[in-house]
């Protein structure tokens, strides 16, 4: 297993310098975010989610090659898919956990759905989107089909310096 190495960056430090490059690379995307916003405990299981994106109300968890603990993410999605209600003060069923790993590649947790960034012409953000799910804009809500999106990234581009 790689150590993590703590990075501090725009005054926040990070367990690790990939989490440090995933919020760099948000800020580049113009995706607000916020860190280890709260841990919570339901089912048993103990999670801290590294990013929330309030905007998108949308949990993003980190992991890099070898990392323990990527269940704990994966449990938590078959939860709240069965329609178990998470108790937390900002949580919402509807919340979507992607897994995101050193190359900027980014799955739902417990599936094989890819997620994607996507730009709307409508209000002209960034959003991420899973593309068996919704192609709403997950900001401003905007639909009609696939043509109210500008462009459809694979991955994010990770910044090599923080």
């Amino acid at each position: 297993m790689i150590k993590a190495i703590p990075t501090r960056y725009n005054d926040t430090l990070f367990r690790s310098l990939l989490e440090a490059r995933y919020a760099k690379a948000l800020d580049n995307y113009g995706i607000e975010w916020v860190y280890e916003i709260q841990g919570y405990e339901y089912g048993g299981i103990r999670y801290l989610p590294d990013f929330y994106l309030p905007s998108m109300n949308m949990l993003l968890e980190i992991k890099g090659p070898s990392i323990p603990g990527i269940e704990k993410p994966i449990n938590l999605m078959k939860l709240i898919e069965s329609g178990h209600n998470v108790k937390a003060n900002w949580w919402n069923p509807e919340i979507l956990i992607l897994i995101c790993d050193a190359k900027g590649n980014m799955i739902l947790a417990g599936e094989d759905e890819k997620a994607v960034l996507a730009k709307c012409r409508e209000c002209h953000k960034y959003f991420l989107l899973i593309e068996t799910r919704s192609f709403r804009c997950r900001l401003c809500g905007a639909y009609d089909g696939d043509h109210h999106l500008e462009a459809l990234i694979d991955q994010l581009t990770l910044p090599q310096k923080v």
